[in-house]
């Protein structure tokens, strides 16, 4: 249970049940193996719903997941505002985490693992990142893409091309 409680800007706040079966059923889809590759899908969200403290618990489930270690977690966003919103909610729940200012900025980030990151798409250097995890071996680069609203157009269509290095998203 302690999974699904955050503390957002000092109000205590629950997970509610759509939000817990999201988490526990991501984190149980992450730790099935086939064939020594870990599974990834979609959590759909509507508007209002609480996204953000869905990422946060997510977030927190896999850092305290036994079975995933080390995970690194890159927050995708589409735009700048949403970005901001989304470290700020993590902020709020006294959750460590880094924001990255460039594509460079992120690179140097995810090389030397830090918990959380996030980038907003119009960091150019985002397309280079993803193809450079995919070309790792899924137990060197499990990293955890959790996009907030990636179904706009443009964003999806390009999110879309990297179907393989994303393993969990959220729209």
């Amino acid at each position: 249970v302690y999974k699904f409680i955050v503390y957002d800007a000092g109000i205590k706040k629950i997970a509610r049940y759509q939000q817990y079966f999201a988490v526990k059923n991501t984190i149980d889809r992450v730790n099935y193996t086939d064939r020594g590759k870990r599974r990834g899908g979609v959590i759909w969200h509507t508007q209002g719903s609480g996204k953000s403290l869905t990422m946060v618990w997510l977030a927190k489930s896999l850092a305290l997941e036994p079975a995933i270690l080390n995970p690194g977690i890159v927050l995708v966003t589409d735009r700048i505002d949403l970005d901001d919103q989304i470290y700020k909610t993590f902020k709020n729940c006294d959750k460590e985490v880094v924001q990255a200012k460039t594509g460079k900025h992120l690179v140097e980030l995810i090389n030397i693992r830090e918990e959380i990151k996030t980038l907003s798409e119009k960091h150019s250097h985002l397309w280079d990142l993803f193809k450079s995890i995919e070309k790792k071996k899924d137990e060197e680069a499990f990293e955890q893409l959790l996009a907030d609203k990636s179904l706009r157009d443009k964003f999806y269509e390009r999110l879309s091309a990297y179907v393989r290095t994303l393993k969990i998203a959220m729209s």
